[in-house]
Parts: structure tokens; C-alpha cells; sequence
């Protein structure tokens, strides 16, 4: 007789697992048990004869069915593990800019599932499409939205501007008399837009409105723009009505009598005439009238700024040039001849209570 000894070994019992899911990037980690040798293969003709190996840089083509196979005492035995590498999501950040003060910031993502948006003075928000009211310049600046996908997370940036309001200024060079021209300054932005009394309106940056009138005093608006945003300033137009002067006298006068002017309707007076004459009185006189003194007079009426003329016309006459003459000596109960020249009147007076109004020549 002969006897064998038979060994039958038990297949191994073999575990695959790995630590996923996993994204883009990171490194997966597969582990085994339960044997003495390992073999792996997977997707892309991954192998490794680890019992736990890792694989860097992981990629979604990587994603799959790993197997490995262990071996114990000469037997075998497999087990697998599903491998799932998700895709990095895809992320677009966007707003409605640029933006003025005052105005609804408008942010705009996509891309994920969950998002998380950092920016500016500690702004933080976990909306898709989040808004931010009243718009200052220190929130512009570039804005961070984070998405996740199936835990892989991806960024994406955008800017804001919040452009400052413009500084408008808005003067003219008033007051103004009644046909001037009435001349607007403005500053502080690209374009402007003007508007005033009496349906005023211009695109000029420094308009000028000739033939000015009282009903184009008030105030005139220049809206200024710049960087798309506006602001606006305002300047008040006087426009003063010329003063309604008048100028009299009390002539005609005789040579080395008072000339007496009047005038009225002003806040200052300024007379001019002939000889030179020059008086700032409402109502001058000139003294010892002379023939030379005729003519015209006028006066400048001033008042608030504005200034008017009128004249009035002095006559002086010349005193005539009188002769009295008789035809005497005369004897009693004759007709005495008075003769006299020089005038356009004539009043004699003599002894005896003489008077007489005949022209040129008298009898007694």
C-alpha cells in the first residue's frame, strides 16, 4: 500500500474599494484584501502589482471598473470597485455693468449646483444670480463665484465698475440788462443737456442766449454726463428791465436867467450837454443862462445795472437890443414922438403916469 497526502486550498477571500468619488486632479486611492499578491488593471490599462495603489492627477477618463486579483497558496480570486471621476464644473460670471451710485448691482452665474459668491467690502452671497442695491464706487472691483458640482468645485470672476457721479457746475455772468446777451458756464462731465425759462434748451456745454428779456430770468438746469452716469446743477439768471427815464425844463429861458432840468425814473442820474455840461444831480441848475447853453440835453438813468437815455431841448434866448428915441425938444401943446426898437412887444411908461403898448413909436 502507498499513501498521498491531498491539500485543498480555500479560495481567498479578496475586498476592492476605493475612496471616491473623486474630481479632477486628485489623486484615487484603491485598496484590496486578502491575499499574499495583487495584480490591479483598469481603465486606460491601469496595473499595479500593489496591494493599495494610488493614481495622481485624476481625470474623467479614468473613471470605471477596477479589478484586482489576489492570489493565496496559488489560488485566485477577483473583486472590483467603481472608479468616478466627476467633471470640473463649467463656470461663467457676469454683470449688468458698468453701474452708477445709487443703482441694483445685477450678478449673473452658471455652471453648478451650489454657489458661493465673495467680493468687495465683505460682500458674500449663496444665490445663483444675487443683487446688490444702492451702488457706492467702493463696491466695484472683481467679484468670486464659486460652484460645486457633485463635490468638484470651480471658480469663475467678474468685474464691476460703479462709475462716480459726475460734479456738474452750473454759473453765468449776471445780472443782465434787458437785450443783453446772457452768457451760461457749466463743468464736470462728457455731455450736457441744458433747460431754463421760457422753454430753453441747448446741448452746449457754455450756451449764450442773445437779445435777453425778463421772462428769461429763473433758474437754468444743466444735467451733466459722464461715464453713463448724471448729475445735475443749477444757476439763477436775473435779467433787470431797463430803466423809463425822463428829461424836462423849464424853458424857454433868457440869457442870464437859471436853467432848471428835471428827470426822473433811476437809481443814479448822469447829465451831458453843450459847453460841456455835466451834472450827476436828478435835477441840476445851471445859473446865468447863456445863448451858448442851448441845445440838447440828455441824462443816463442807471438802476440795478441798467441804463437808459433821454433828452430834453434847452432854448435860451438873447436878451434884444433895445433904443428909445424922441424927435424933441418939443414947445407946449405939441405931439411928442417916442420912438423905440429892438423887440417884438413894447411897454412904455413915463411922467405923468405915461404908459403906452404901441409898437415902435408912441404919441403923447
Amino acid at each position: 500500500s502507498a499513501t498521498t497526502s491531498v491539500t485543498v486550498n480555500p479560495t481567498p477571500t479578496v475586498t476592492a474599494t476605493n475612496t471616491g468619488p473623486y474630481c479632477p486632479g486628485a489623486t484615487i486611492q484603491l485598496n484590496s484584501t486578502g491575499g499574499g499578491t495583487y495584480s490591479w488593471t483598469g481603465p486606460g490599462g491601469f496595473t499595479s502589482t500593489l496591494q493599495n495603489p494610488t493614481i495622481g492627477s485624476a481625470t474623467t477618463a479614468m473613471s470605471g471598473v477596477y479589478t484586482v486579483t489576489v492570489t493565496l497558496n496559488g489560488c485566485t480570486a477577483t473583486a472590483t470597485t467603481s472608479v468616478t471621476v466627476n467633471p470640473t464644473p463649467t463656470v461663467t460670471a457676469t454683470n449688468t455693468g458698468p453701474y452708477c451710485p445709487g443703482a441694483t448691482i445685477q450678478l449673473n452665474s452658471t455652471g453648478g449646483g451650489t454657489y458661493s459668491w465673495s467680493g468687495p467690502g465683505g460682500f458674500t452671497s449663496t444665490l445663483q444670480n444675487p443683487t446688490i442695491g444702492s451702488a457706492t464706487t467702493a463696491m466695484g472691483g472683481v467679484y468670486t463665484v464659486t460652484v460645486t458640482v457633485s463635490g468638484c468645485t470651480a471658480t469663475a470672476t467678474t468685474n464691476v465698475v460703479v462709475n462716480p457721479l459726475p460734479t456738474p457746475t452750473a454759473t453765468n455772468t449776471g445780472p443782465y440788462c434787458v437785450g443783453a446777451a446772457i452768457s451760461l458756464s457749466s463743468s464736470g462731465g462728457g455731455t450736457y443737456s441744458w433747460s431754463g425759462p421760457a422753454g430753453f434748451t441747448s446741448s452746449n456745454q457754455n450756451p449764450v442766449i442773445a437779445g435777453a428779456t425778463t421772462a428769461m430770468g429763473g433758474a437754468y438746469t444743466v444735467t451733466v454726463t459722464l461715464n453713463g452716469c448724471t448729475a445735475t446743477a443749477t444757476t439763477n439768471v436775473v435779467v433787470n428791465p431797463l430803466p423809463v427815464p425822463t428829461a424836462t425844463n423849464t424853458g424857454p429861458y433868457c440869457a442870464g436867467t437859471a436853467i432848471s432840468l428835471s428827470s426822473s425814473g433811476g437809481g443814479t442820474y448822469s447829465w451831458s450837454g453843450p459847453g460841456g455840461f455835466a451834472s450827476t444831480s436828478q435835477n441840476p441848475t445851471i445859473g446865468s443862462a447863456t445863448t451858448a447853453m442851448s441845445g440838447v440835453y440828455t441824462v443816463t438813468v442807471t438802476l440795478n445795472g441798467c441804463t437808459a437815455t433821454a433828452t430834453t431841448s434847452v432854448t435860451v434866448n438873447p436878451t434884444p437890443t433895445v433904443t428909445a428915441t424922441n424927435t424933441g425938444p418939443y414947445c407946449p401943446s405939441t405931439t411928442i414922438q417916442l420912438n423905440a426898437t429892438g423887440g417884438g412887444t413894447y411897454s412904455w411908461s413915463g411922467p405923468a403916469g405915461f404908459t403906452s403898448t404901441k409898437i415902435g413909436r408912441a404919441h403923447v
